[in-house]
């Protein structure tokens, strides 16, 4: 057995341990010696990668053998030599260093159990995705409810993977994307109602970003791990039919504050993110407002909602009076077919809206128009009803001028007009009684309007920095 251990304020560490010939196991046992997170990402002596995990309090174990692996490991042979952990902590570059100290072990020995799942194959050791995104569980066009933000036990989420796809099943989730800090499954369960997708949460010190549908994992051997090294590698893991999404801008203490990261790399914006956490509604409205902002500058990023979920369905955060939980919100995508490649192509051209529990259904010019699309010169008229009765709904109608009219929403459809030639965008919210934010039906636009034929503007920083709101790291 190897022990390793030592703290890192921010930055990285390797460790390093020789492995012999016929060895018929590598375990890893890992833990952070407080509350916190590190990340931990083992290399074979042929720089592959091996494993990878976060870790926290309690313990973390992780087995890869010859021919079987469990969960966040990979399968193969062991090729004897020099191997190599690589331990990072990203957080204190630009906020205060926040040091974690961690033990690791690597023991000989099967230690966790291989996955108990018939499963669909994501990763190669070179870090390649190989994930069939053509696999199509139903060729339908249609609506289709999904989450694309949510965490398991292998990074820092309360639900092993199977206990997640069962919450999933249970929500009625048609897919969703697991997007695990740092991390990317090996593989993913095979489900005939699930279609789980991968993804990644590319987490840096100065903000968070999904990778949907990426083509590699981040490389983590001997990695630039500063905000600009982590996003620079996180955008370069798109591929064209990739998705990347902006991830609770303005959530303390993760908020988005890396100004320079081009907007024609950023497909959509997180606009409603886990809203049981306690500053969630604040934090929210205010990427209501980087949404227009972007909107009013001409640049056409769609809104998409995540449930952001890491806990089970029976926990609660602190003062919160309900679950947080996959789904909550959903985002619904009007694809071709339920299969990867659809639902990215999907979002990527904003035909999709969120809500939480409304139960919205609408119809834009009978379904000869969708979110997302251009509307040139046409009357949009929205044909709308919500089936919640609990709860009171109203829509405003919002454009580049703002809030147009309200509307209060019922079980009984009634048509919304607005004439598209006075205006470059308009899109619907829906908000409770209170205020609070429900859902968004995705802007339609003008492709003709001066807006979008001469944006403002070519970086995050250039179009959001003269927003009034805090945006400091230490801000709370």
């Amino acid at each position: 057995m190897h022990v390793f251990s030592g703290e890192i304020p921010f930055g990285h560490a390797v460790h390093t341990f020789h492995v012999a010939p016929n060895t018929p196991a590598i375990s890893l046992a890992g833990t952070t010696l407080r509350t916190g997170h590190l990340y931990c990402y083992l290399y074979d002596s042929r720089q592959q990668l091996r494993a990878s995990v976060m870790l926290q309090k309690p313990d973390k174990v992780l087995t890869v053998c010859p021919d079987w692996a469990s969960v966040g490991a990979l399968p193969g042979e062991l090729p004897p030599g020099e191997w190599q952990l690589h331990v990072y902590n990203v957080i204190g570059e630009s906020r205060s260093p926040q040091p974690m100290s961690y033990r690791l072990d690597i023991s000989f020995d099967a230690l966790a159990a291989p996955v108990e799942f018939e499963k669909l194959d994501v990763l190669r050791t070179d870090h390649q995705v190989i994930f069939d995104y053509q696999r199509t569980l139903s060729d339908r066009p249609g609506w289709y409810r999904g989450d694309l933000h949510g965490h398991t036990t292998l990074s820092d989420g309360n639900n092993t993977l199977l206990q997640a796809l069962d919450i999933m099943a249970e929500q009625g989730l048609d897919f969703f994307f697991l997007t695990e800090h740092n991390l990317s499954h090996a593989c993913l369960p095979r489900h005939d109602s699930v279609l789980m997708l991968p993804s990644i949460e590319v987490t840096s010190d100065k903000g968070h970003l999904n990778i949907h549908g990426p083509a590699t994992t981040l490389n983590m051997h001997n990695a630039d791990y500063s905000s600009r090294g982590l996003i620079t590698q996180g955008i370069a893991l798109k591929r064209p039919e990739s998705v990347l999404s902006v991830n609770h801008a303005m959530l303390h203490p993760w908020s988005w504050l890396y100004d320079e990261i081009p907007l024609a790399d950023i497909d959509v914006l997180e606009v409603l993110n886990d809203p049981t956490w306690k500053n969630a509604t604040t934090a929210n409205e205010q990427v209501v407002e980087i949404f227009n902002t972007l909107w009013n500058a001409g640049h056409r990023i769609y809104a998409v909602g995540g449930s952001d979920c890491h806990m089970q369905p029976h926990e609660r955060y602190p003062q919160a009076t309900e679950p947080s939980i996959y789904g909550d919100p959903s985002t619904w995508v009007y694809a071709e077919a339920l299969s990867g490649e659809a639902i990215l192509a999907a979002i990527k051209r904003g035909h999709c809206y969120f809500e939480r529990r409304c139960g919205l259904s609408f119809s834009l010019n009978d379904g000869k128009l969708l979110p997302g699309q251009a509307a040139d010169g046409k009357t949009a008229i929205l044909t709308v009803a919500v089936r919640d009765e609990e709860q009171s709904y109203q829509l405003q109608l919002v454009s580049e001028k703002g809030i147009l009219a309200e509307y209060p929403l019922s079980i009984f459809p009634q048509d919304i007009h607005c004439d598209m030639a006075q205006h470059a965008w308009i899109r619907w919210d829906i908000r409770r009684s209170d205020g609070t934010l429900e859902g968004m039906i995705n802007p339609i636009y003008c492709a003709e309007h001066p807006l979008f034929t001469a944006p403002v503007g070519t970086t995050w920083g250039d179009v959001t920095a003269h927003l009034a709101f805090p945006r400091g790291a230490e801000e709370v």
